[in-house]
């Protein structure tokens, strides 16, 4: 093998094995625009959602550029402009895609009103006591 095979190899490895981490949705760190927003500002972004997001992309640029590689080491030049337009296209979308809607953005709307958070229970802490270290089915059935 030579260099010029190695280096879309390795690129290709390099890009798989990011979207394998991004697919997971950690990785930020990876995501520049991301990477340097104050932390004020990433709280206000799904971060899980712009790593899957930025995984898709990173994906189709892999195998993108495995079509480019594959059709270099074949000789069909169809098969490079099928690569080159597959890539230049995914990243165009991606672009107008990420930069425009609220679509990363956390929601208010998705959030609980605290108070539905709290627990209402007709059980006293001393009933609950004696069911937990009672095994009696009367203290049981004294809860129901």
């Amino acid at each position: 093998m030579t260099i010029e095979m190695l280096i879309p190899l390795a690129l290709m490895f390099l890009f798989l094995i990011m979207s394998l981490i991004l697919l997971q949705g950690k990785g930020a760190i990876l995501i520049v625009g991301y990477n340097t927003m104050p932390a004020e500002e990433k709280a206000k972004y799904d971060a899980v959602a712009l790593c899957k997001a930025t995984e898709q992309i990173l994906l189709i640029v892999t195998f993108s550029i495995g079509f480019i590689f594959m059709g270099v080491i074949l000789q069909l030049h169809w098969l490079v402009n099928i690569g080159i337009f597959i890539m230049v296209a995914s990243i165009a979308i991606a672009l107008v895609d990420m930069n425009t809607g609220n679509r990363y953005k956390k929601s208010n709307a998705h959030k609980f009103p605290l108070e539905l958070l709290k627990i209402h229970s007709p059980i006293r802490s001393r009933d609950f006591c004696k069911v937990h270290f009672s095994t009696r089915p009367q203290d049981l059935l004294r809860l129901f």
